[in-house]
């Protein structure tokens, strides 16, 4: 079939008269009343069928409130020691969530195939249960859809039934657990106190030490001794310090000054050293007044080397020294004063 170019053009002139001034005046609002009632019954007729054709559906929801802080325990046992036990709250820490956890075992199939068998049905396991985490907060919200009130409400219980006996599985298994770790622990104290206890009768069986009391004596006793030894200790220093004074002051140590004590208390040679200074002042006397060649001065000489010999051999004797050391002694063992700072240093 050919179409003239005509034609063509008519039907393109005609759809943009359609386009420019719509449908003619006569009967629009007709036609526009008749397709506005046809899509409006179509709309209210899929809703009458899907209220009458859609079975009806029942909610039945419960809320779960998990606990916020963890617990603890304290044991004394005066003179043994202490036991502390703490458990930490589940949302003390900032990776787990245990609201998460909670919802992953409502939704679990062992929960679901436990709660169907709760709720009567052996073979199928229960539709999956809305889960709701109420945010900043510690509650979970659970809700079940089911045909009939009654049934919703059993099958929420049989959740919330299977839900808390997994809990409990699971609480008792991580107590089993625990429990077969302490033991284990506990063996192992039991070991260590034993050896302990044996180490402490070795112990009281080598020192005599039966008792805390006696214990805290012998401190008490160990701690008065300590004190007594510093005093001696700073009273040796104070002694010894006066000793050093009084070597200063008469140039000598106190070895020599035990010796020249021992001469001083020697009569022997404290009688040839008094004849010996007596003689000496004599013979002092005697050469002021005649020459060294006279014949008392001589004598006297004669004497008085005779009493130094005298002297110096009973001194050697006694202390094991040289003359001219025990020459040095004269004075010392003949001055009561110098006497007295010898006697007390040696104290």
């Amino acid at each position: 079939m050919i179409h003239s170019p005509i034609s063509k053009k008519r039907r393109v002139e005609r759809f943009w008269d359609l386009v420019r001034d719509g449908l003619h005046t006569e009967g629009r609002y007709a036609r526009y009343l008749a397709l506005m009632s046809a899509i409006l019954g179509l709309i209210w007729l899929i809703t009458l069928a899907f209220l009458v054709l859609m079975p009806n559906r029942y909610d039945s929801s419960f809320t779960l409130i998990l606990p916020g802080s963890g617990v603890g325990s304290s044991l004394n046992l005066e003179s043994i020691g202490q036991a502390t036990t703490a458990t930490n709250s589940a949302f003390s820490s900032s990776s787990i969530s245990p609201t998460e956890n909670y919802k992953r075992l409502l939704m679990a199939d062992v929960t679901l195939a436990r709660a169907g068998k709760l709720a009567g049905d052996e073979n199928e396991k229960m539709s999956a249960p809305h889960v709701k985490l109420i945010d900043q907060t510690n509650l979970i919200e659970v809700s079940i859809t089911a045909d009939s009130p009654s049934q919703a409400q059993k099958k929420a219980q049989s959740l919330r039934a299977a839900f808390l006996d997994g809990l409990d599985q699971l609480r008792q298994d991580e107590g089993e657990k625990r429990e077969e770790a302490e033991s284990k622990r506990l063996v192992q104290l039991e070991t260590k106190v034993r050896e302990a206890q044996q180490k402490l009768l070795a112990f009281q069986g080598e020192t005599g030490l039966v008792s805390l009391e006696q214990f805290n004596n012998r401190i008490s006793a160990l701690d008065s001794l300590q004190d007594r030894e510093r005093q001696a200790r700073t009273d040796t220093k104070r002694a010894s310090a006066t000793a050093s004074r009084i070597a200063s002051a008469l140039n000598i140590s106190v070895a020599t000054a035990n010796k020249a004590f021992t001469l001083k208390a020697d009569p022997v040679f404290q009688s040839l050293l008094a004849r010996y200074a007596t003689v000496n002042t004599s013979a002092s006397e005697k050469k002021a007044t005649l020459g060294p060649n006279h014949s008392q001065v001589q004598q006297i000489d004669a004497e008085n080397e005779q009493l130094k010999t005298q002297m110096l051999a009973r001194g050697s004797k006694l202390t094991g020294l040289s003359g001219e050391v025990l020459m040095g002694f004269a004075d010392l063992s003949m001055s009561s004063e110098r006497g007295a700072l010898v006697g007390a240093m040696v104290a």
